[in-house]
């Protein structure tokens, strides 16, 4: 029998076989190969004389894909792939998330973390466990996967930070008020970083444990370059997925950053490079 690392490891090139456009700047490429691997973990993927970046792998069924929003020039020339054509994968790689004594969970997603989060209801599904799924985005155009997520958990819970879509707030709000009346046994969160810090600390007044993806810029995905680090961790081989033992000293989770260059910076100035 082969190992984890001997089944989950690969380095080759896939075909694209399908395209969802999920939104005008949010598309999901649909693979023709499956990548085993475990919800959190992420892959290296590179397009052939551009550049190569990480992403969340989305596994549903039997089918492997990933989803992509458009933001910078990368995203831009891979938003432009079409059926037919080609990408390198390497891995995947980091740490998943875990579930082996959960019965029951809360998953809250925001924006574009709802990726890794879906693949989880489904493993949760799977697992029989009971799960509320609490939804966020900016608007009701850019929530993903809405309507897949609700078949498949106990609970659907979705904000919006305009109101267009269900409540009108924030997840964290809507995650307050659901500590304030039910216990899980953890909660799982991915997203951008201020939201998930604001998760952690409502976690930590409910005494839940909480497990959390964070975003960091991986180069290279096997921990040598160092450009992600969070404080001592490299989060792509000590995470990306955190747990709140970590978490807790990390006094740079949910207030510093490190652009591409390597300076150091403020959460917010990261969020303003980040922006097209």
């Amino acid at each position: 029998m082969k190992t984890a690392k001997e089944q989950f490891a690969v380095m080759e090139m896939f075909k694209i076989k399908k395209t969802v456009l999920e939104n005008d700047s949010n598309k999901t490429f649909y693979l023709d190969k499956f990548i085993f691997c475990k919800p959190g973990q992420f892959a290296m993927v590179w397009i052939p004389g551009v550049d190569e970046k990480p992403f969340s792998v989305m596994n549903v069924g039997k089918e492997s894909a990933l989803n992509l929003e458009l933001k910078g020039k990368w995203s831009k020339k891979f938003f432009e792939l079409k059926e037919g054509d080609f990408v390198g994968i390497r891995g995947p790689f980091g740490t998943p998330f875990q579930w082996e004594k959960t019965k029951k969970a809360c998953i809250v997603a925001g924006g574009v973390g709802v990726v890794p989060l879906f693949f989880l209801a489904e493993e949760f599904k799977s697992a029989g466990i009971k799960t509320t799924f609490i939804l966020g985005a900016k608007s009701s155009k850019k929530l993903l996967f809405e309507k897949q997520i609700s078949r498949i958990v106990s609970k659907f819970i979705v904000t919006t930070d305009d109101g267009s879509e269900g409540r009108h707030g924030f997840v964290t709000a809507a995650l307050m008020e659901l500590l304030s009346k039910e216990k899980f046994d953890r909660v799982y969160t991915c997203g951008p970083e201020k939201m998930m810090h604001n998760v952690f600390k409502e976690c930590e007044k409910a005494g839940v444990l909480l497990s959390a993806s964070l975003e960091r810029f991986m180069k290279c995905g096997i921990g040598i370059c160092g450009a992600c680090m969070v404080n001592d961790r490299i989060a792509c081989i000590d995470g990306p997925v955190f747990e709140s033992e970590e978490l807790r000293k990390m006094g740079e989770f949910g207030k510093t950053f490190y652009l591409k260059s390597g300076k150091k910076c403020s959460l917010e100035e990261f969020y303003r490079w980040k922006s097209p």
